[in-house]
């Protein structure tokens, strides 16, 4: 049987209020590329408005001033020509931030938002081998990388679906999502959907069937990595989201959405393959990283201070599902730190197959004035699949208000 959950979900002045529904690591070793030391270059590109949907940059296409640009730990704005420069090492990824009152290019099969271009200009490592395909070579930089954005309206109060742990393990698990989730939520009127990490049990090969189910609801679709979304035979945490980043884009990054801004980030870091483990597959922990945490303050850095901010991420700053590392240690501590520069900022995760509130204030290390509310969504998958009342959807209503 399948439930939905519908709720209210208002933010105004210095409340946020939902309804719905640490082991830290050294700074570096949850880089986001694919090396830990390597040489800077360049980049530079153009945001520009597509005019006519073809989100091909012409000669007479016009810049967009003012829109922020990020390699996953600086954050630049373009100039008045929307032009920008930012640095970029291999395997980074240099993706825009969606601007209020705009909107990214989406693939037309799975409405997956198409927000960064990928530097690898090696590729994917040949070993250890992948069970699933990684990053082709992408080659020297380009001259010039471009996002195309085009206008859209964009309320003030909006709708958002929400999704966690939808992980199907069998093509079987994959037809359940369509006929449950799919038939269920389809024709909702809502701004986005983001998933909230184990998109998939380890079989990174369902990726695509998958997207073009889910594409059918006809929302932009978001997602964040969870500890099933990884390239299990990487040696450490840097090459553990190849195929992620191939299917997915930039790991983690961020976009606004009538004067909210939305983070979409990665806090499970994989501490690399292990032979005394069955196949090999290696063991993680629950961290953001200081590179991520950098990426997080330099957005926060040029957005206003009583606006929403909405995080989304895989693994609980809290839960009363365990206390492993790979469970409830995130650092969570620096993460409310790092987002205290802000009072209305609300939180959501994974993971624990569970549904659980918690509210964080100064003496956990948050504080922007009042608290921040985090919410462990309940998993689409429930029970792994199994048992009755199979699913939960959490349908939010969001009010930004600048």
């Amino acid at each position: 049987m399948a439930q939905s959950t519908e709720t209210s979900f208002g933010v105004t002045g210095r409340q946020a209020f939902a309804g719905v529904a640490g082991l830290a690591i050294a700074a570096g070793t949850h880089h986001a590329g694919h090396a830990q030391a390597t040489r800077a270059e360049t980049a530079r590109g153009m945001v520009f408005e597509d005019l006519d949907g073809s989100a091909r940059r012409t000669a007479s296409a016009r810049g967009l001033a003012g829109v922020m640009v990020s390699n996953g730990r600086d954050v630049v704005k373009t100039d008045a020509e929307g032009r920008f420069e930012i640095g970029i090492r291999a395997g980074d990824a240099v993706f825009v931030i969606k601007p209020s009152g705009y909107m990214t290019p989406v693939d037309p099969a799975t409405q997956l938002p198409r927000l960064s271009y990928l530097y690898v200009p090696q590729g994917t490592p040949s070993a250890p081998a992948f069970r699933f395909v990684g990053i082709a070579l992408t080659g020297a930089l380009p001259e010039s990388i471009d996002f195309a954005l085009r206008k859209q309206d964009e309320p003030t109060r909006f709708e958002a679906l929400l999704f966690t742990d939808t992980q199907p393990e069998s093509l079987a698990e994959v037809g359940y999502i369509r006929d449950d989730v799919v038939v269920t939520t389809a024709g909702i009127d809502a701004a986005f959907g983001i998933t909230h990490g184990d998109v998939m049990f380890d079989d990174l090969s369902y990726y695509d069937r998958y997207n073009r189910i889910v594409g059918t609801i006809g929302l932009p679709w978001y997602n964040c990595c969870g500890n099933h979304d990884m390239n299990l035979e990487a040696a450490d945490n840097v090459f553990s989201r190849e195929t992620f980043k191939r299917v997915f884009g930039a790991r983690y990054h961020a976009f606004q959405y009538a004067g909210a801004t939305v983070f979409v980030l990665d806090n499970v870091a994989y501490l690399g393959t292990d032979a005394t483990r069955p196949n090999g597959f290696g063991k993680y922990i629950g961290a953001f990283g200081a590179d991520q945490l950098g990426f997080v303050r330099n957005v926060l850095a040029q957005v206003p201070r009583d606006s929403l901010v909405v995080f989304s991420h895989h693994i609980p700053l809290k839960t009363l599902a365990g206390t492993d590392a790979g469970t409830a240690n995130t650092d969570t501590r620096e993460f409310l730190t790092a987002i205290s520069t802000h009072s209305n900022t609300v939180s959501f995760s994974g993971h624990t197959h569970t549904n659980e509130h918690w509210y964080f204030g100064a003496a956990e290390g948050y504080t922007g004035g009042g608290t921040h509310h985090h919410h462990v969504l309940a998993a689409v998958s429930g029970s792994w699949w199994s048992g009755p009342g199979l699913f939960n959807a959490n349908q939010i209503s969001l009010y930004a208000m600048m």
